[in-house]
């Protein structure tokens, strides 16, 4: 499964980008979930706060925000989300329609030519 991460400022200029492909089969929902997760995770390395987390997959954003926890493999990485969420100041989880978000997809693809992982960073972000 590749991943593909985009983050934007506040003005929506590129600030960096990440691939990565993680090995396995999943569900589509597990996968959706999964991605979410990846993100959360590398949010949290870099210390970013305020942050909107665009997704395209509705099922996700609606289980992360919400109160219900059943029990499947779906819902154990939602809930390795929402403690993710709660360690990161400031995140909302929104659904936004897959044709928004182009830049993440084409950065996934990119992921199955360059199987390890990959961050590019806009000089403002480094350190």
């Amino acid at each position: 499964m590749s991943i593909g991460m985009v983050i934007h400022n506040d003005s929506g200029e590129f600030v960096a980008c990440r691939s990565l492909v993680i090995p396995g089969i999943y569900k589509v929902e597990e996968g959706e979930a999964m991605r979410l997760l990846e993100a959360l995770l590398w949010l949290k390395q870099l210390s970013l706060q305020r942050v909107q987390i665009e997704v395209d997959a509705k099922l996700v954003a609606d289980a992360v925000n919400s109160k219900c926890e059943a029990v499947s493999v779906f819902n154990e990485f939602i809930l390795k989300c929402k403690r993710e969420t709660s360690d990161v100041p400031f995140v909302y989880v929104n659904f936004i329609y897959r044709d928004a978000i182009v830049k993440a997809h084409r950065i996934a693809q990119l992921a199955r030519i360059f199987p390890n992982p990959y961050i590019w960073m806009s000089r403002s972000l480094v350190h």
